[in-house]
């Protein structure tokens, strides 16, 4: 459990008493690197790290610098046109980590051939999609390690937030009934998509695809290779789940139903709904949460604690860098529920072996 940093946000020691037994406490705020030596890690990911900093400073003691950016291919491609690269040092170690989309060959080929032939660096290029589905791949000139992912860290991820839930809520028999989760609205594109059936959503939302899976993985209703609709429409009508995208600013929607609500604080989302006081309700998304989602949430843990004696959970996989504070949201991030679950296989091992071969080549013959 963790606790993050904002200068506007009252201690929240009474619900920490009552919130703690999940883990130890600590808090998190996000870091920004500006003085970086020439020698040292440089990891661009687009959707979120296969390897978080924590981790990656537990390994190596190398400087790094974290670059987190909300893009789509066009913006990417935008970067490489406009020499957005060129702030990375010389002799780096360079991870691009691109997950939503599937870069054409000429502008990896443009960036890679760059860091590599100008920049002087080591490349590694982290992608979820197979070669096959590249228009080419003569840009792998370029790069000195390919490492192919599964989402397996943001599996992990969701499949220990559904059992922690689980858990949570859970009194005689097995039960999340009546549970409201409130998604990041970066993780659900509720305006391109507005309107749209659960299994088009997720053709755009991995986030939303692993969050069903993890919660069907975790039910006793469902024996596998369900649609996704399916999922979410037998949560939503015969489980008392909501899935709720924060949308806007102070707008939230339910993406089964399509009902959209404003809410400025948690109170007003309760009447809104209507939610009732024996509803359980948790907050979802990435570390680094846009300031109106986050002060929400803040507000919802206070709301939760003084009116209903009962937690607010909020779950975040570690995307920006973390680092230790004093006051603020109360969190579980993915580290904590591995702690608590345990972890089989670790999606940041394939980064680390390719790293590794860089960084310490076997001696040749």
């Amino acid at each position: 459990m963790k606790k993050t940093t904002k200068m506007f946000l009252a201690t929240l020691l009474a619900f920490v008493m009552m919130f703690s037994a999940f883990s130890v406490l600590n808090v998190y705020a996000i870091s920004n690197n500006d003085n970086v030596p020439s020698a040292h890690i440089y990891y661009f990911n687009d959707y979120y790290p296969s390897v978080p900093k924590s981790q990656m400073e537990t390994r190596y003691s190398m400087t790094m610098t974290y670059d987190h950016k909300w893009i789509d291919e066009q913006d990417f491609y935008t970067m490489i046109d406009n020499s957005y690269f060129a702030v990375v040092p010389n002799n780096s170690l360079v991870i691009i980590d691109i997950k939503t989309f599937i870069p054409e060959n000429d502008y990896l080929e443009t960036l890679f051939s760059y860091l590599k032939n100008y920049k002087g660096c080591e490349t590694i290029f982290v992608t979820v999609y197979n070669l096959d589905e590249f228009d080419n791949t003569f840009f792998l000139a370029y790069v000195d390690q390919l490492v192919h992912s599964d989402f397996q860290r943001l599996k992990n991820f969701l499949v220990h937030m559904s059992m922690n839930l689980q858990n949570w809520v859970a009194d005689s028999n097995w039960s999340i009934y009546d549970t409201t989760i409130l998604i990041d609205g970066r993780l659900v594109d509720t305006d391109t998509y507005y309107g749209e059936d659960i299994d088009t959503l997720c053709e755009y939302s991995p986030f939303l695809c692993v969050l069903l899976e993890a919660l069907a993985d975790v039910h006793p209703y469902f024996r596998g290779n369900e649609p996704y609709s399916t999922i979410a429409e037998v949560l939503e009508g015969s489980y008392g789940f909501k899935f709720i995208v924060n949308s806007g600013r102070s707008e939230f929607t339910n993406i089964v139903t399509w009902e959209t609500y404003e809410a400025g604080d948690m109170s007003a989302l309760y009447e809104a709904l209507p939610l009732y006081p024996w509803d359980y309700v948790c907050g979802v998304g990435y570390s680094g949460l846009e300031t109106s989602f986050y002060a929400f949430l803040r507000g919802a843990q206070d709301y939760m604690a003084s009116y209903y004696q009962g937690p607010f959970p909020v779950y975040l996989l570690e995307v920006d860098p973390l680092v230790l504070g004093d006051e603020g949201l109360v969190v579980m991030t993915d580290a904590d529920l591995n702690e608590l679950y345990g972890e089989e296989w670790r999606e940041w091992d394939l980064v680390f072996a390719a790293m590794d071969a860089i960084l310490d080549p076997p001696d040749e013959d």
